[in-house]
C-alpha cells in the first residue's frame, strides 16, 4: 500500500519492512503528523492555526531534541507505528495521541488504544522500539523488544491505576469528534477501569516492536508467528495481535522532520 513498505502478515501477527524512506512515506508524515500529534478533534476544531505543521514540528522537537538516543528511538517508533497500524489496518483507529501533556516529557500511560468501529472493541498496545548494540541478529532482538512489550502492557491492564484509563479518556476528546462515537467510546474506557471493571476482565492487546536494524538481516515472520502462539496460550490476554516494524534507522526520519521546519513542504 505505501512503496518501499513489504507486509508479511497471516492473521494475528504481521511484520512490515521499511525498505527506503520513499517519498510516499515522508507525504504521509506530513499529512498525518498534526494529527498522531495533537489529537484530529483538535486539530479539525482549531480555529486559529495554533495546532499549524510548522507548529506541530516545533512541539515535536521541544521533547525530541531534549531525550537522549533510547528515548528518541521510543518516538520516532511509535510515530512509525501511529502511521502505519491505521494504514494497513484501516478497521482500527487510534484514540490516543503521540504528545505527552506534561511539558518535554514523554508520554505516560498506554502509548496507543486502538478502536474498532466494526467491533466496538478496544485494542490496548504497548510499543518497544531499539536496535541491537551488542550485534545480536534481527530475529532475536525483536522478540527481546516483543516480551518488553508483553511485559509492559501486562503490567498495566493488570494495575489498580484508575489514572491511565482517565488519561485515555482524555486523549479520546482530543482523537474522536462527537459525530464518530466520543462518547460510547469513553463509556468502554470507563467500564475497562479497575474501580470500575472490578472482575478483572482480560483485555484485546497489541504488541509492537520497532526494530532499527539494517534490512540485510531481517526479522523472521515465522519467529514472530512462534511468539504470538506462545503468548496466546499463556492466555494473558482476551485477543493478542502482534506486529513488528524493520526500518535501517530512526534518523533519518528524524532528519526529514528537521529540515521540515526549515522548508515545509505542505
Amino acid at each position: 500500500m505505501i512503496k518501499d513498505v513489504r507486509i508479511i502478515s497471516d492473521t494475528n501477527h504481521s511484520v512490515l519492512y521499511i525498505d527506503s524512506f520513499s517519498d510516499e512515506l515522508k507525504y504521509l508524515i506530513r499529512n498525518h503528523l498534526q494529527n498522531i500529534w495533537n489529537g484530529f478533534s483538535d486539530v479539525q476544531d482549531d480555529l486559529h492555526n495554533f495546532y499549524s505543521y510548522t507548529n506541530t514540528l516545533e512541539f515535536f522537537f521541544d521533547t525530541y531534541d531534549s531525550k537522549e538516543d533510547n528515548i528518541r528511538k521510543g518516538i520516532i517508533g511509535e510515530l512509525l507505528a501511529h502511521m502505519l497500524i491505521p494504514t494497513y489496518f484501516p478497521h482500527l483507529t487510534s484514540i490516543s495521541i503521540l504528545k505527552n501533556f506534561e511539558e518535554n516529557h514523554i508520554k505516560k500511560g498506554f502509548d496507543i488504544i486502538y478502536f474498532d468501529y466494526k467491533t466496538t472493541h478496544l485494542w490496548y498496545s504497548e510499543a518497544k522500539s531499539g536496535n541491537s548494540k551488542k550485534g545480536k541478529p534481527s530475529t532475536i532482538y525483536n522478540a527481546i523488544l516483543l516480551r518488553k512489550s508483553r511485559a509492559g502492557i501486562l503490567e498495566m491492564i493488570t494495575s489498580d491505576r484508575d489514572k491511565l484509563w482517565d488519561k485515555a479518556r482524555t486523549e479520546v476528546e482530543k482523537t474522536i469528534p462527537i459525530s464518530k462515537g466520543r462518547f460510547d467510546i469513553k463509556n468502554l474506557l470507563t467500564k475497562d477501569a479497575p474501580s470500575i471493571n472490578t472482575s478483572k476482565n482480560k483485555k484485546r492487546v497489541i504488541l509492537i516492536s520497532i526494530l532499527f536494524n539494517d534490512l540485510s538481516d531481517l526479522i523472521d515472520p515465522m519467529e514472530v508467528g512462534k511468539f504470538h502462539s506462545k503468548t496466546h496460550k499463556k492466555k494473558y490476554f482476551e485477543e493478542t495481535i502482534v506486529l513488528s516494524i524493520q526500518k535501517n534507522t530512526f534518523e533519518a526520519v528524524a532528519k526529514f522532520l528537521k529540515d521540515e521546519i526549515t522548508n515545509p513542504q505542505r
